[in-house]
């Protein structure tokens, strides 16, 4: 099976961002963190922040890929644990839920105990875990390529 770069547009960006935002409506008055897990979620995080009145951002990062091979988890940087201890809700948002490792990784490893809720643009079907908030899923394996990617 040979698979394709299908090419998101930022309209197509801004209308999951859309959709996300009224899957967090509830949360619109709470003191929110909104926690981008570089690289693909920082822009995501900033965007979804935008949509929330009292929001924070912050980053946490992670390398998982080399090119398109995925190379496990490293965490190489840490939010301050403080900061988001204060937190009603943490948005934990990456552009897509690959695998699944990511964000399991992230919530055993690093964000035990705090008021997680995982967010991302796509969520892929195989995936071993399920975020808590999604734009879309996706049913097949094709490689999806983001505006802020050269591909």
């Amino acid at each position: 099976m040979v698979l394709e770069q299908i090419k998101l547009e930022w309209l197509d960006v801004c209308n999951l961002i859309d959709s996300i935002d009224e899957q967090t409506q509830d949360s619109d008055n709470k003191n929110i963190g909104v926690v981008g897990i570089s690289r693909g979620g920082l822009i995501p995080a900033v965007l979804l922040s935008h949509k929330k009145t009292n929001s924070t951002v912050f980053s946490v990062g992670v390398k998982s890929y080399q090119g398109t091979n995925r190379t496990g988890d490293t965490i190489y940087q840490i939010p301050d644990m403080e900061q988001l201890q204060k937190l009603d809700t943490i948005y934990l948002i990456d552009d897509i839920c690959d695998t699944g490792l990511t964000f399991k990784n992230l919530l055993n490893k690093t964000f035990k105990n705090l008021p997680v809720q995982t967010v991302s643009l796509l969520y892929r079907k195989n995936s071993i875990y399920v975020p808590n908030i999604f734009g879309q899923v996706i049913l097949d394996e094709n490689w999806r390529v983001f505006p802020w990617e050269k591909e």
